[in-house]
């Protein structure tokens, strides 16, 4: 089985190509595998690479449905790095939704977290 590292390389790879079914199915194979290791921010990482492949096929809804079940998963485990990244996926599935607002609301909100990591304030 391929490597979580190696599963998101072909996903961005696939994005910047324009196969958006192939750049989700394989982020969304590299987040739980990220996410089994330990490692959050792959995880999340991943997990932002998959939504935009969603939002880039047209899958508003689904981005939207993904962003909110792992929001509530990087919350309930304390994971702000994890929470910004998806923040910013929602703003970009949000703007693409047509919802200026929401995505503007959401931008700031990864902001401000940001603002609270180790470094972030710099």
């Amino acid at each position: 089985a391929p490597a979580p590292a190696e599963l998101l390389a072909a996903a961005r790879q696939a994005l910047a190509a324009g196969r958006h079914a192939e750049a989700a199915r394989d982020a969304g194979e590299a987040a739980p595998l990220f996410r089994q290791a330990g490692d959050k921010g792959g995880a999340a990482e991943a997990l932002g690479v998959a939504i935009a492949a969603r939002v880039a096929k047209g899958d508003i809804q689904e981005a939207l449905r993904s962003v909110t079940e792992e929001l509530e998963r990087c919350r309930s485990s304390d994971d702000k790095l994890g929470e910004a990244r998806l923040l910013c996926a929602a703003a970009g599935a949000r703007l693409a939704a047509g919802g200026a607002a929401e995505a503007a609301e959401a931008a700031a909100e990864a902001q401000r977290l940001a603002s609270e990591l180790p470094g972030g304030g710099d």
